[in-house]
């Protein structure tokens, strides 16, 4: 086995709140940031996530807790050909 004792696997997104923030914040109309988020809804926010992370704790044989990341480079800009309700 690759890995014995997973204590947890939680998988990340990374990338804008919705489409609005994204636009108002390339326009410079407002101020938005890119941020880490638990859970993601590409319909709901308008756009799909630049990044996706997957971290994998697990105990190490020391004892110690250990954490794994994989990640993941999306497309930007994506979300073009994304059908969002009433869009």
């Amino acid at each position: 086995m690759i890995l014995e004792r997973v204590k947890s696997v939680d998988v990340q997104f990374f990338g804008w709140d919705n489409i609005n923030a994204k636009s108002q914040q390339q326009s410079g109309i407002g101020k938005a940031q890119k941020s880490w988020h638990t859970e993601y809804n590409s319909i709901v926010n308008g756009l799909f996530p630049e990044k996706i992370r997957v971290v994998v704790q697990y105990e190490a044989k020391s004892g110690k807790i250990k954490s794994l990341f994989f990640n993941a480079d999306l497309a930007e800009n994506a979300e073009r050909g994304l059908d969002t309700p009433g869009g």
